[in-house]
């Protein structure tokens, strides 16, 4: 009986002495943060949180190309590449970012098909960008387009 006793006075002095208060998760002498300050960590020139690079990556804006990543979301060119460092955007990368319109097309990349996204009739093949979406030319567009031998 007196073995129990003993037994039971240990395990519950055991459970007592836990972590000191000051050592609570975000606490003091942590060195984390709790997870609800994560916003105020994008901008204290620390990799901390869920950041994958300094100030960058994970619940704060994307990193520059060359920073650490784990995710695409995590870099602003939107893609986190095989050595998991953010690369630069490319016109063949199967991804919308740099000055692209449209996945790989527009801005400085070849002009968009028919159907894809444009700002300007520039990111169109048929230099006719109607409400955002690169247009079939028209004989009254304003345009020499498609077949035509002159504007309309």
């Amino acid at each position: 009986m007196q073995r129990h006793s003993f037994l039971s006075f240990v395990c519950f002095a055991f459970l007592l002495s836990g972590c000191p208060a000051s050592s609570t998760p975000g606490g003091a002498d942590s060195g984390t943060r709790p997870r609800d300050d994560a916003a105020s960590s994008c901008d204290d020139r620390v990799q901390n949180g869920g950041e994958t690079g300094t100030d960058c990556g994970g619940g704060c804006a994307g990193c520059p190309d060359g920073v650490p990543c784990a995710v695409d979301e995590d870099c602003l060119s939107r893609i986190c590449g095989i050595r998991l460092t953010c690369v630069a955007p490319t016109c063949m990368d199967r991804v919308h970012n740099g000055d692209e319109s449209d996945v790989d097309c527009g801005g400085s990349c070849a002009a968009c098909p028919n159907d894809r996204a444009c700002g300007s009739d520039a990111d169109c093949e048929s230099m006719r960008c109607q409400g955002g979406v690169c247009a079939s030319p028209s004989c009254s567009d304003g345009v020499r387009g498609g077949d035509e031998s002159d504007v309309d």
